[in-house]
């Protein structure tokens, strides 16, 4: 509300499937997952490896 977005329209990033991205979905976000360190992301979630790829990756949709 303070930030004047929609929950829908955020992205959570976090290191936790369960607290971080299942709690953003919970909340009506997006949740990605970071650095997963050897875990498989379940096909319905996003991961990124790294800070660097994860920036790669958002400013290529923001780009669009």
């Amino acid at each position: 509300e303070k930030l004047g977005v929609l929950p829908e329209e955020m992205l959570y990033i976090g290191n936790k499937l369960e607290y971080d991205v299942r709690g953003a979905e919970n909340a009506g976000m997006r949740g990605a997952l970071i650095g997963c360190s050897g875990l498989r992301a379940p096909p319905d979630v996003t991961a990124y490896k790294n800070y660097r790829q994860m920036a790669d990756r958002i400013l290529c949709e923001v780009k669009k």
